[in-house]
Protein backbone atom coordinates (compact mmCIF):
# COMPACT_ATOMS: atom_id res chain seq x y z
CA UNK A 1 0.00 0.00 0.00
CA UNK A 2 1.51 3.24 -0.61
CA UNK A 3 0.52 6.73 0.42
CA UNK A 4 -2.15 7.32 -2.09
CA UNK A 5 -4.52 3.68 -1.96
CA UNK A 6 -7.21 6.04 -0.40
CA UNK A 7 -6.99 9.04 -2.67
CA UNK A 8 -9.58 10.04 -5.26
CA UNK A 9 -8.83 9.67 -8.56
CA UNK A 10 -9.46 13.14 -9.28
CA UNK A 11 -6.87 14.35 -6.82
CA UNK A 12 -4.33 11.45 -8.34
CA UNK A 13 -4.67 13.02 -11.52
CA UNK A 14 -3.76 16.71 -10.32
CA UNK A 15 -1.28 15.38 -8.44
CA UNK A 16 0.08 13.20 -11.72
CA UNK A 17 -0.01 16.52 -13.44
CA UNK A 18 1.96 18.55 -10.97
CA UNK A 19 4.70 15.87 -11.07
CA UNK A 20 3.86 12.91 -8.89
CA UNK A 21 4.99 9.42 -10.62
CA UNK A 22 3.99 7.66 -7.29
CA UNK A 23 0.16 9.19 -8.08
CA UNK A 24 0.38 7.41 -11.57
CA UNK A 25 1.52 4.45 -10.66
CA UNK A 26 -1.73 4.47 -8.31
CA UNK A 27 -4.08 5.25 -10.73
CA UNK A 28 -2.34 2.03 -13.03
CA UNK A 29 -2.56 -0.29 -10.29
CA UNK A 30 -6.04 0.79 -9.01
CA UNK A 31 -7.51 0.48 -13.07
CA UNK A 32 -5.09 -2.15 -14.24
CA UNK A 33 -7.60 -4.71 -14.61
CA UNK A 34 -11.15 -2.97 -15.89
CA UNK A 35 -8.51 -1.03 -19.00
CA UNK A 36 -6.88 -4.75 -19.65
CA UNK A 37 -10.71 -6.01 -19.51
CA UNK A 38 -11.74 -3.44 -22.09
CA UNK A 39 -8.90 -4.11 -24.74
CA UNK A 40 -9.81 -8.16 -23.92
CA UNK A 41 -13.39 -7.44 -24.97
CA UNK A 42 -11.98 -5.67 -28.47
CA UNK A 43 -9.46 -8.51 -28.62
CA UNK A 44 -10.30 -11.44 -27.44
CA UNK A 45 -6.96 -12.18 -26.47
CA UNK A 46 -4.84 -12.42 -23.69
CA UNK A 47 -1.79 -10.65 -25.10
CA UNK A 48 -2.98 -8.43 -27.49
CA UNK A 49 -5.00 -6.76 -24.74
CA UNK A 50 -1.96 -6.52 -22.31
CA UNK A 51 -0.33 -4.41 -25.10
CA UNK A 52 -3.56 -2.57 -25.52
CA UNK A 53 -3.70 -2.08 -21.99
CA UNK A 54 -0.10 -0.81 -21.57
CA UNK A 55 -0.62 1.47 -24.77
CA UNK A 56 -3.59 3.18 -23.21
CA UNK A 57 -1.83 4.01 -19.65
CA UNK A 58 1.22 5.73 -22.12
CA UNK A 59 -1.54 7.79 -24.25
CA UNK A 60 -3.21 8.73 -20.87
CA UNK A 61 -0.17 10.07 -19.41
CA UNK A 62 1.06 11.94 -22.21
CA UNK A 63 -2.92 13.51 -22.64
CA UNK A 64 -3.69 13.61 -18.98
CA UNK A 65 -3.61 17.13 -19.26
CA UNK A 66 -6.58 17.12 -21.76
CA UNK A 67 -8.82 15.10 -19.57
CA UNK A 68 -11.54 17.42 -18.50
CA UNK A 69 -13.94 15.80 -15.90
CA UNK A 70 -10.34 14.60 -13.59
CA UNK A 71 -13.33 11.88 -11.72
CA UNK A 72 -13.58 9.99 -15.09
CA UNK A 73 -10.30 8.82 -15.62
CA UNK A 74 -11.25 5.50 -15.47
CA UNK A 75 -13.57 5.37 -17.97
CA UNK A 76 -11.28 7.92 -20.23
CA UNK A 77 -8.71 5.37 -19.97
CA UNK A 78 -10.88 2.55 -20.78
CA UNK A 79 -11.77 4.09 -23.90
CA UNK A 80 -8.09 4.44 -24.98
CA UNK A 81 -7.28 1.10 -24.62
CA UNK A 82 -10.54 0.13 -26.82
CA UNK A 83 -9.20 2.10 -29.48
CA UNK A 84 -5.41 0.71 -28.99
CA UNK A 85 -6.87 -2.64 -29.37
CA UNK A 86 -8.97 -1.61 -32.43
CA UNK A 87 -5.39 -0.34 -33.90
CA UNK A 88 -3.86 -3.62 -33.21
CA UNK A 89 -6.32 -6.08 -34.65
CA UNK A 90 -6.08 -3.14 -37.73
CA UNK A 91 -2.29 -4.16 -37.61
CA UNK A 92 -2.90 -7.51 -37.66
CA UNK A 93 -5.50 -7.72 -40.36
CA UNK A 94 -2.92 -5.17 -42.63
CA UNK A 95 -0.31 -7.64 -42.17
CA UNK A 96 -2.34 -10.51 -43.03
CA UNK A 97 -3.58 -9.04 -46.33
CA UNK A 98 -0.04 -9.16 -47.16
CA UNK A 99 0.66 -12.84 -46.23
CA UNK A 100 -0.26 -15.32 -49.15
CA UNK A 101 -1.63 -18.27 -48.54
CA UNK A 102 -1.49 -19.66 -52.02
CA UNK A 103 -0.13 -23.19 -51.85
CA UNK A 104 1.28 -23.62 -55.48
CA UNK A 105 3.80 -20.12 -54.49
CA UNK A 106 5.31 -22.23 -51.74
CA UNK A 107 5.96 -25.08 -53.93
CA UNK A 108 6.90 -22.89 -56.60
CA UNK A 109 4.77 -23.93 -59.35
CA UNK A 110 3.97 -19.98 -60.30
Amino acid sequence: MNNYSKTADDVLVELTLLGSDEAFEELVTRHQKAVTGAAYKVTGNKYSAEDASQDAFVAAWLGLSSLGDRAKFRSWVCAIARNSALEILRGYRDAARTISLDTDLLRGEI
